[in-house]
């Protein structure tokens, strides 16, 4: 590997590090396409099922020490109108790691009856709220500390553990299904890099969907989420996917796409995520693949997510 290529390489991780302190826990709440309790407390429990799954996301490969985040989640309903959640993480991001956990309960309000979400009669409307309590670990990759400080770039450390809090509502029916939920709550500032603002700023997400019904257990499912934090970076997710059920075989297939665009013209990011997902029985199987339209990085071999997941119950719906 030339010089130059190696300079390219660093400058990538650098400005992953950077885009990471200032939208932390962001490449968490990116995979709620595999499981919405991550990006909504609210939907902890929300179907009477229990549901563990484990997601893995490696960024850029080809390139060393580059971006890495995995996350194993838990959610149940625990008594008729009773949810519980939790997930455990760890993100590895250039020069920085993080480590933490959330544990969320969730009220859920049911509206009618139906057989929307089980093989059993629950609910065809249901009003949900969620509040959640997490705790993260910071900390630096002491050997490319060492190389930081030795080129004489500034890097500020601080670590420690940093608690916080979240809340959700999320409403959904038959077909139709809405949610907002509002991250970090207790404003914690930290300084790294020189650069002085929040290190989880407060932060909303708002959720909308409806899925059409077409022949042969197939739905047509176009859905959009758009996010805002405190410091006015704005994101826009517009996702579509059909999904079959086939009750015969226990089986079940969802295939999308989603683009991402950050509306910031200094450092516009620009994402296509194909993403496809099958149910054989109680076990989950999930593969996206992250494509940057922008082509910033040229010397990898892009990002991609794999998700494997378990549920204690047969259930012919995907967690949202």
């Amino acid at each position: 590997m030339n010089k130059i290529k190696k300079i390219i390489i660093a400058a990538a991780l650098l400005a992953g590090t950077t885009m990471g302190v200032k939208a932390q826990e962001f490449p968490i709440y990116n995979q709620y396409h595999f499981h919405g309790y991550l990006l909504n407390p609210a939907l902890a429990g929300a179907a009477e099922c229990t549901h563990f799954m484990l997601t893995h996301k490696q960024q850029w490969i080809g390139i060393k020490d580059a971006p890495m985040t995995t996350v194993l989640s838990f959610q149940t309903r625990t008594e008729k109108r009773l949810g519980i959640g939790a997930y455990l993480f760890n993100d590895r991001n250039g020069y920085s790691y993080q480590q933490g956990g959330q544990v969320s309960l969730a009220y859920h309000i049911p509206l009618s009856s139906g057989n929307r979400y089980s093989k059993r009669t629950v609910l065809d409307k249901q009003l949900s709220f969620g509040v959640s309590g997490k705790v993260y670990r910071y900390d630096f990759n002491d050997k490319m500390l060492e190389e930081a400080k030795q080129k004489g770039e500034l890097v500020q450390e601080k670590t420690g553990f940093f608690p916080n809090a979240n809340v959700g509502v999320f409403y959904q029916s038959t077909n139709f299904f809405t949610g907002l939920s509002v991250t970090n709550l207790v404003p914690v500032k930290i300084d790294i890099f020189g650069d002085n603002e929040p290190l989880r700023p407060l932060t909303a997400f708002y959720q909308v969907g409806y899925a059409f019904d077409a022949q042969r257990d197939v739905q047509i499912e176009p859905s959009a989420v758009f996010h805002i934090d405190g410091n006015s970076r704005k994101q826009l997710d517009v996702s579509l996917r059909v999904l079959q059920h086939l009750d015969r075989d226990d089986i079940s297939w969802w295939a999308g796409v989603t683009f991402k665009d950050n509306f910031d013209k200094e450092n516009k990011a620009l994402v296509l995520l194909p993403n496809f997902t099958v149910r054989l029985g109680k076990f989950r199987f999930g593969y996206a693949v992250n494509l940057d339209l922008n082509k910033l990085f040229s010397n990898n071999y892009g990002s991609h997510e794999l998700m494997i997941g378990y549920s204690f119950c047969s259930t012919k719906q995907f967690c949202r």
